[in-house]
């Protein structure tokens, strides 16, 4: 968090899990472009919406990429903070 407690990577909101993971307008555009490129029809959800909806589609493998995909955001939100570096969005998608 920021000094203000605003989310590291937006700078708007109070930064919270639910917020850090599906609210954030970067957080945001990281899923719906893995959505995409998974071809996947569905908006992103909130919290616990999301991750209702993937225990109870994926199985083994999908769900350990779906955990390995919020560790990448973890991951942005500790750079910033810790280290002062940053990736676009598209940079997280690509990873």
């Amino acid at each position: 968090m920021n000094n203000d407690g605003n989310c590291i990577l937006s700078g708007r909101e109070k930064e919270s899990r639910d917020h850090l993971f599906f609210d954030c307008d970067f957080s945001k555009v990281v899923w719906k472009e893995i959505l995409r490129l998974r071809q996947l029809q569905r908006n992103v959800m909130g919290w616990h919406q999301g991750l209702h909806w993937a225990l109870e589609r994926l199985k083994r493998k999908s769900l350990i990429t779906l955990i390995l995909k919020l560790a990448w955001i973890w991951k942005e939100r500790n750079k910033r903070l810790f280290q002062g570096l940053q990736k676009i969005e598209e940079d997280i998608v690509k990873s």
